[in-house]
């Protein structure tokens, strides 16, 4: 298959670029002229030693950016639409949904309409480096999420599809597959489908959509609806997306649904059971009204720019010391 994006031999031959060529060739080419430096006293060991080092750091460098090249060559892209809200979960989320090989973008939304700091509405820098790209919207004022999600995806699904990808993978920043080693199962449900949801209800005209696998074209075509027709009233976004499916005979891959509404972890429902699918911002409010244990703490983050999840907090203490009335601090509710 003819390769979307390329870059050249640095011989001009018309092959793709190897890294390890070109390093070879600057190393040929160095070798030569600091000997010749060494020579006449322009430079000595130790500068030798640095020039040397600095070729093997943009080898390194090299390697790195053809890895990200060959993701922009797949066919699948993987976009997180998010939100400062859910810092605490996000490198969670990044971690998981790395293993899976393809290019991630997170599609941050624009908080800076608020009084909050660059560092309240920004993950941290180790978090962020996690993506291979980010993308971000115009400030939208207004209080419905919904509305935020839209131009949050809108974005991030331009930007995606000018690098033509054919399918794209889309999974909130609150969510982690505890077993992506199985995503390829996902895939091979979507079949000839234009789409496949975490969930998916005839009965009430809903798909689920903090998690989808999605031709990219048919993707692109409901939010653009969805942007004209963001305050026409057509219920929640699960029912317009079913609505959107519906309406223009697209076909979507039918999956066993979870009882939970995916609030809790259903090993009978087909994306819990195959990649491990939590919704652990969900799950993290439901531990605490029903009084349950906490999200493990690997899939936590915790810091003094997190709302009600500081390092202070009683949860946080709970998981230094395992003191269970840390715990009954954490389930009384907030008044």
């Amino acid at each position: 298959m003819e390769k979307r994006h390329r870059v050249l031999h640095h011989t001009g031959n018309g092959d793709d670029f190897d890294p390890q060529d070109y390093y070879e060739f600057r190393m040929e080419y160095l070798t030569g002229q600091v000997e010749k430096l060494l020579k006449i006293g322009k430079i000595d060991e130790q500068r030798k030693i640095k020039v040397f080092a600095k070729e093997k750091q943009n080898l390194e460098a090299n390697i790195k950016d053809m890895e990200t090249l060959e993701k922009l060559n797949k066919d699948i892209a993987i976009i997180i639409p998010t939100y400062c809200g859910q810092k605490p979960w996000l490198r969670a989320c990044l971690e998981s949904v790395k293993k899976l090989g393809y290019f991630v973008l997170l599609a941050y939304d624009n908080h800076f309409w608020s009084k909050q700091t660059v560092g309240h509405i920004f993950p941290s820098p180790k978090v962020m480096m996690m993506a291979d790209a980010m993308s971000m919207k115009h400030q939208t004022h207004i209080t419905n999420l919904g509305i935020s999600y839209l131009w949050d995806m809108l974005y991030g699904l331009r930007l995606l599809r000018g690098f033509g990808f054919p399918y794209v993978f889309s999974i909130n920043g609150d969510c982690i597959m505890e077993k992506p080693e199985n995503f390829p199962q996902i895939i091979e449900m979507m079949g000839d489908a234009d789409i496949i949801c975490c969930e998916y209800t005839p009965e009430h005209r809903s798909c689920g959509t903090f998690a989808m696998l999605a031709k990219m074209d048919m993707f692109c075509g409901y939010f653009d609806q969805f942007v004209q027709e963001q305050f026409v009233h057509k219920g929640s976004l699960e029912k317009m997306l079913y609505a959107y499916i519906e309406e223009n005979n697209y076909k979507i891959a039918p999956v066993k649904n979870s009882a939970h509404k995916y609030k809790m972890p259903d090993h009978n429902a087909d994306w819990s059971r195959i990649v491990g699918l939590r919704h652990l911002h969900a799950e993290h409010v439901v531990r605490r009204e029903d009084r349950l244990l906490p999200v493990e703490q690997e899939y936590f983050d915790f810091g003094k720019q997190f709302e009600n999840i500081k390092e202070d907090s009683p949860l946080h203490k709970y998981y230094k010391t395992g003191d269970i009335q840390h715990l009954e601090q954490w389930w009384t509710p907030l008044t």
